[in-house]
């Protein structure tokens, strides 16, 4: 089981790589030390090649996962409108529902308009519409299909928790991550074709349709549910009765939907066919991705239908008795793709499932089977089918059980409840599933063709969704169906696992006692030879090394913010509690800056997770340009077009194709590690008509961990810094970076009242020729900040401060 192994060192390094980043020659001499305990061991006589292959996995994960693997990859343009009336234009994705008086789909918007007037933008979001909606000739209700342009008005924001249910994190694993509501179709403009996914969307609309007709309901929306992955017409009362019976997996389409699928069409396919080629294993891939496709291609049927696609190479392969190797496979290529999918929970759930059934299921299976009667396969009567019917009984519970059992602890964490009687509940449905997924889909197919024939196959689907809905119906009214898991926390689920592990290991520890003994016994004699002693000696030394580059190059868990001495501009570079990167400005000069970046951030650490440029003047912007020429600059975020700048720099990017998002009030960057950037300025519309647009248009930044904040106002002039103050932001902060290099024109007496400071910074050069900074800005700061407290680049040098959250320490270059 080779790539088993090495999946679960993938998965091991993942986990590591996100909260630490390590240098790269701890890597190399970690490399040099596994190399060197492999040629020992093997000198030794002992087998470690599933360590090493561990090892190599672990180094994988981190060298393709790193501290940036959890910050969102893509900033939501739209954040900035959180909470405003918009008008918002762009492409209808997928199918448009009616979800109760509701229409439901999603936009990829182009275009947003707030107070002001129409700006470019971009983010999926989830459209929650009125349902009056006006006719398009050719067209059924809701008259919106895959491609349109449409134009709409509502309330957009941040989707919001449903109950215990995390409904901005599952869309967010979507690529969703604003939500518009009350809303209302002002225009449609109807897509011409849209391509094979246009095609693809049409048909399933159609056979929704076709559904509807012949399919009474509410079989009719569960046949929708699994066949199409259109939950949205399901009842409510069905809905809370599936999710009470332990169920509601079956509402999603998921692994288990594929399952059968993928195990329907094999059957099929090798009795028309034969098992001796390989052919017969092409109609099943085909209508595997087929079903994924009309279901929408939901992530977790795509990730199934990856797994079914390992399966049947593991089968072409001839390596049918190596399924964990197909896991595996499976999930070295969809975390290769993706690593953070290892943090998205219906992934977890989905593979934590699936192994439970290869490690517990059917291992039990297998032991039943010898205990349990048998019968010849021609054998006849009443006594062997009774026997074949009691053993494939014994078998569905037994799998079942094993895919409950595997993701039980990670049910429980996320839902805070644990259905008991699930296990019952899905023996009972598993069986009519497969009847109803065939029978939903002739219907579908049929409708037109044959309407009567649609009808016949429309009565075998409501039976059958009648019963998987009673089942659910039933189950969830017994008393203590469902148990509460509030008190299951992250620590809990991973000792569960392990207790699992462990006893896993001990039922098959014939298959490693032996092993383990023979390591044991050669480490304890020790290499016979002088070479052998000196080879240990050196790896030791190696992997000691390794270990004390990892350990100093690990987070402190601190923030450390550091104002570095980059002359007359600005440059400040923030690295999180976890280790993300942030740079704020960069510094005219990028022969000045960018050494003193990286004297700050260490060997090994290149990569700039988060860039802000406040506004683009050269003092601001010189490095970061010359950085993002460099690659080093993962995301950028700029402020919105002033009238009459130069946009030079704006076109040298987009040549550069950096991800560049414009920033705006009500923008809030947050990191895994409970750090957050909110973007308070400017505002929507932008400023005119003040003492400098492009100066008070910059960014307004405010770097918060728990109860430390710091606040960075750019070039803001004092009449930007009133308008502010009236806005009612939240200017409160420990630290402020005074405006404007310490000019007379900014750090205004408002603004200081507002923030309340008991630090303040000063970004300047020496004997610089604006005389910066002012005296009355010093003045306005009052003598317990002034006196002491306040420190400026130009003496102290690069200045940086540490906090834990509450308690701020300052460590200057220069006394």
């Amino acid at each position: 089981m080779p790539l088993a192994w090495l999946a679960l060192g993938v998965v091991l390094g993942l986990f590591a790589g996100s909260v630490w980043e390590p240098p790269p020659l701890a890597l190399l001499l970690l490399l040099v030390a596994m190399g060197g305990a492999w040629a020992l061991a093997r000198s030794a006589g002992v087998g470690v090649g599933l360590l090493l292959l561990v090892a190599a996995g672990v180094l994988i994960g981190v060298l393709r996962g790193g501290p940036g693997v959890l910050e969102p990859r893509e900033f939501d343009a739209l954040e900035r409108f959180h909470g405003e009336v918009v008008e918002l234009r762009g492409t209808l994705n997928g199918v448009a529902e009616l979800v109760g008086t509701r229409v439901r789909f999603r936009l990829e918007a182009e275009a947003v308009r707030g107070k002001g007037t129409w700006r470019p933008s971009s983010g999926a979001v989830r459209v929650w519409a009125d349902a009056a909606i006006a006719p398009l000739d050719g067209r059924g209700y809701p008259f919106l299909a895959h491609g349109d342009l449409v134009m709409l008005r509502g309330v957009l924001d941040a989707p919001q928790p449903i109950g215990g249910f995390d409904y901005r994190e599952h869309l967010a694993a979507r690529g969703i991550g604003s939500e518009l509501t009350r809303a209302s179709v002002i225009a449609v403009e109807p897509a011409d074709g849209g391509g094979v996914l246009g095609a693809v969307h049409a048909v399933r609309a159609k056979l929704a349709d076709a559904i509807e007709r012949h399919v009474p309901e509410p079989q009719a929306a569960l046949t929708r549910a699994l066949v199409l992955g259109m939950r949205g017409s399901v009842p409510p009362r069905v809905s809370q009765e599936f999710r009470d019976a332990g169920l509601a997996h079956l509402l999603a389409v998921s692994g288990m939907h594929v399952g059968v699928v993928l195990g329907l069409s094999l059957l099929a396919s090798a009795s028309v066919f034969g098992r001796r080629r390989g052919l017969y294993l092409i109609a099943p891939f085909v209508l595997l991705w087929v079903y994924v496709a009309l279901a929408g291609a939901p992530p977790s049927a795509v990730r199934a239908g990856a797994m079914g696609s390992a399966y049947l190479l593991a089968l072409a392969a001839g390596r049918l008795t190596a399924p964990l190797n197909a896991l595996g496979l499976a999930a070295l290529v969809l975390l290769a793709w993706d690593p953070a999918a290892l943090w998205d929970r219906s992934f977890q759930l989905s593979f934590t499932a699936m192994l439970g059934v290869l490690v517990i299921g059917l291992p039990l299976w297998r032991r039943a089977q010898e205990r349990l009667p048998s019968v010849r396969p021609a054998e006849p009567g009443i006594r062997a089918l009774g026997v074949r019917l009691g053993r494939a009984v014994a078998g569905g519970v037994l799998v079942s059980a094993g895919a409950v059992i595997g993701s039980l602890p990670l049910v429980a964490l996320n839902f805070g409840q644990v259905p008991l009687l699930g296990i019952l509940a899905t023996l009972i449905a598993l069986p009519v599933l497969p009847l109803l997924l065939v029978a939903g889909v002739v219907t579908a197919l049929v409708s037109s063709l044959a309407p009567l024939l649609a009808d016949a196959t429309g009565l075998v689907v409501a039976a059958a969704g009648g019963l998987i809905v009673l089942d659910a119906a039933v189950v969830s009214r017994v008393p203590g169906s469902v148990v509460q898991a509030g008190f299951v926390t992250a620590g809990w689920a991973w000792a569960s696992y392990a207790v699992m592990f462990a006893a896993l290991a001990v039922l098959n520890r014939g298959r490693w006692a032996e092993a383990a003994r023979g390591l044991a016994a050669a480490l304890w004699r020790g290499p016979s030879r002088r070479v052998e002693a000196w080879a240990v000696v050196a790896a030791l030394a190696v992997l000691a090394g390794t270990l004390w580059l990892g350990v100093a190059s690990r987070p402190d868990g601190l923030l450390h913010v550091s104002f570095l001495d980059v002359g007359q501009g600005d440059a400040t570079l923030l690295v999180t509690p976890g280790g993300a990167v942030v740079l704020i400005d960069g510094g005219a000069d990028p022969r000045v800056t960018i050494p003193l970046l990286d004297a700050v951030l260490g060997p090994g650490r290149r990569r700039i997770d988060v860039a802000f440029l406040t506004h683009p003047h050269r003092d601001h912007m010189g490095s970061l340009l010359e950085l993002a020429r460099r690659g080093r600059i993962e995301r950028l975020i700029v402020p919105p077009v002033v009238a009459g700048e130069d946009d030079a720099w704006r076109r040298e990017l987009d040549a550069l194709e950096v991800s560049v998002h414009e920033g705006g009030a009500g923008m809030t960057v947050t990191f895994t590690d409970g750090v957050t950037v909110e973007v308070l300025n400017p505002p929507s519309p932008p400023l005119v008509g003040t003492a400098s647009d492009l100066d008070n248009n910059g960014l307004v930044l405010r770097a918060r961990i728990k109860d430390a904040a710091v606040l960075f106002t750019g070039d803001l002039y004092e009449d930007g810094e009133r308008l502010l103050v009236d806005r009612g932001a939240e200017l409160t902060a420990g630290v402020l970076k005074l405006g404007h290099h310490g000019s007379d024109r900014a750090s205004g007496t408002a603004l200081l009242r507002a923030v309340a400071p008991s630090i303040a910074v000063v970004s300047a050069g020496a004997e610089n020729p604006l005389g910066h900074v002012s005296p009355r800005v010093l003045e306005r700061l009052g003598a317990p900040v002034a006196d002491g407290r306040t420190f400026l680049t130009s003496r102290h040098g690069t200045i940086e401060l540490t906090t834990d959250g509450s308690t701020w320490w300052v460590v200057t270059e220069r006394d």
